[in-house]
């Protein structure tokens, strides 16, 4: 709009603001548009003949009137000083909704500059950051465990726990201090070393079991260590005591059935023997009286079914 060079300075505030990467709106006390550079058409597509006016910016890219009131009363806060900025979707010049960033500065005592930026993939990112995060947070709370944000040096820098944790007690006591401190020594060294290969290698490490004693009780601790970004490591830390002591009760149970087994095979190991002995013993016995028949017989002179001596 030319009404800009009218200002004081005004060629070189044009020549300022017409190539810059935001979109500028030059507007004085009474709300009345001096000027809209190239980038702010780019982004909504409305020039100056169709944005006379900050009103008819309202009507063009609010026409949801309650939508429109609340745009409004943000703006309100802006020009108090309440809020540093405004961002609100925008219906462009070509019916698409944009969420534009607007901010305010003021020249002189007449006239306001807003400085308008297209954030629309920016709120996106930011959607899906939070959908991300949200999906996240949710797996952690389904288990278990106690996540640990480590330093490559083992320091805690964050940690979380899942439904069966008491969080805010567990970051209290940990953070700002090395994993290595709660672990023994030999452990400890074993934890420093894998930190450093993992983020050496990019590649999660192989889980690392341990335990640790507590009033009398052994608990039993599984670890599995994973890259981030920055040289930051993920620590998943899972109570397995429960899981140790089912797998002892499972090898007792085994070693006791495999006793039942080796007793009860020495068992018909017996009993096959003491039937062997039997048999024998019986067949034994049927060819004793077999041949005592057999020389009762020949004692007697009964020949054989086809007549010939039995003794001959």
């Amino acid at each position: 709009m030319g009404r800009a060079q009218e200002l004081p300075g005004g060629e070189i505030c044009l020549s300022l603001l017409r190539e810059a990467p935001d979109g500028f709106v030059l507007t004085d006390d009474e709300g009345r548009c001096w000027y809209l550079n190239q980038t702010f058409t780019r982004i909504t597509g409305y020039t100056g003949d169709d944005i006379p006016s900050i009103a008819v910016w309202f009507e063009r890219a609010h026409p949801n009137p309650a939508y429109r009131r609340e745009v409004q009363k943000m703006w309100e806060e802006l020009a108090r000083g309440d809020r540093g900025a405004v961002i609100a979707g925008a219906v462009c010049r070509d019916g698409r909704v944009r969420d534009i960033e607007t901010r305010q500065a003021f020249i002189g005592e007449r006239y306001n500059l807003y400085v308008v930026r297209d954030v629309t993939e920016h709120i996106a990112t930011e959607e899906l950051l939070k959908q991300a995060t949200s999906e996240l947070t949710a797996v952690i709370e389904a288990f278990p465990d106690l996540f640990l944000r480590l330093n490559v040096d083992g320091t805690i820098i964050e940690s979380r726990t899942g439904r069966r944790g008491e969080g805010a007690q567990v970051s209290r006591v940990l953070l700002g201090r090395r994993v290595q401190e709660f672990l023994p020594a030999d452990l400890g060294k074993v934890v420093g070393n894998v930190l450093k290969e993992v983020v050496r290698t990019g590649e999660p490490a192989a889980p690392l079991e341990f335990c640790h004693r507590e009033g009398g009780r052994v608990l039993h601790y599984e670890a599995r260590i994973v890259p981030l970004h920055d040289l930051h490591v993920m620590a998943v830390v899972r109570d397995i005591t429960a899981r140790k002591q089912a797998e002892q009760e499972l090898h007792r149970y085994r070693e006791h059935l495999e006793e039942l087994v080796a007793g009860r095979t020495a068992e018909l190991e017996r009993a096959n023997k003491q039937l062997q002995r039997l048999l024998h013993y019986i067949d034994m016995a049927e060819r004793r009286t077999a041949e005592d028949w057999l020389d009762h017989m020949a004692e007697e002179g009964v020949t054989e079914p086809n007549g010939e001596d039995h003794h001959r």
